[in-house]
């Protein structure tokens, strides 16, 4: 299986592109995508989450914690960053 994204770089653009459209399920799907490139098992470790927790998180069928989503994101190296709109 071939990476989807060459580096963080291109995470971070993907992931601020699809974070334009609005729509908070929109970027769920995109951190899910991420999170299957980069592999569920380690994102799962690092974000001291089994890995059953990270798919519910980013299944779509539920709404998400805050709290769940930061720790998806810190294990992926990102963190949320906020701009005047």
């Amino acid at each position: 299986m071939t990476n989807k994204f060459n580096n963080q770089q291109e995470i971070v653009e993907y992931l601020n592109l699809q974070a334009e459209s609005g729509y908070h399920r929109v970027l769920i799907a995109a951190i899910r995508t991420v999170v299957r490139d980069k592999g569920v098992d380690p994102v799962a470790r690092e974000a001291c989450m089994t890995i059953d927790e990270v798919g519910s998180t980013l299944s779509g069928k539920t709404e998400p914690s805050f709290s769940a989503i930061l720790k998806i994101t810190k294990a992926l190296r990102l963190k949320l960053h906020f701009t005047i709109a």
